[in-house]
C-alpha cells in the first residue's frame, strides 16, 4: 500500500462526539513520563525484541505518527499521540 492508501484506510472521523480519530480500535499504552520514544513505543507492544532493532525496523517498514509516515526512532511520542505499524494501532495516554 502507499503511504496515501495506508492513510486513507486508517483515517476515520468519529461524528458522534465532533472528534477525529486516525486509528479505530488503538491499544492504549499508558505512560508515567512527559512522552517515550518511538523506539521505546515499539518495544513496549513487543513488534522488535530490543532496541538495537528499531532502526532497521524503520527502515523497512512504514509506521505512520498522526497520520504521516516517520521513520526517526527517537520521535517523542506524547499522550494523544496515534501510531500504526504493521496494521496494528496504538494511543499513547497519561
Amino acid at each position: 500500500m502507499s503511504k496515501i492508501t495506508t492513510f486513507l484506510y486508517y483515517y476515520v472521523v468519529n461524528f458522534s462526539c465532533g472528534k477525529s480519530r486516525l486509528f479505530m480500535n488503538a491499544k492504549t499504552i499508558r505512560i508515567t513520563t512527559p512522552y517515550i520514544t518511538l523506539g521505546q513505543l515499539l518495544k513496549l507492544a513487543n513488534i522488535i525484541g530490543n532496541g538495537g532493532e528499531a532502526k532497521a525496523f524503520l527502515l523497512e517498514h512504514d509506521v505512520l505518527v498522526n497520520g504521516e509516515s516517520d521513520r526517526r526512532r527517537g520521535r517523542k511520542l506524547y499522550p494523544g499521540d496515534e501510531v500504526g505499524v504493521l496494521g496494528k494501532a496504538f494511543a499513547i495516554a497519561s
